[in-house]
């Protein structure tokens, strides 16, 4: 299966395709319009892990493991960030 664009490619699409948003918007909201709250994203990680029997791992440490692959084939640290 083809690979993803990279998410500043997607991400300045999406800017494009809808210059009515305002740049300080955060991009992920709750169904309300707000921000996500850490501990939203925390128990959605959580049980995300658990659907899948995976175990328990920080979502920053997820984080680090997927951007690890991608320094060896040319993507930058903040790319990968």
């Amino acid at each position: 299966a083809p690979s993803p664009p990279p998410p500043p490619a997607d991400l300045a699409a999406y800017t494009a395709d809808h210059p009515d948003i305002d740049p300080d918007t955060p991009l992920f909201r709750s169904g309300r319009g707000n921000p996500i709250r850490k501990e939203t994203l925390q128990n959605a990680w959580r049980k995300a892990l658990e659907r899948v029997g995976l175990p328990r791992v920080r979502v920053h440490s997820a984080r680090h493991t997927a951007a690890t692959p991608l320094a060896p084939i040319g993507v930058s640290r903040p790319t990968a960030s």
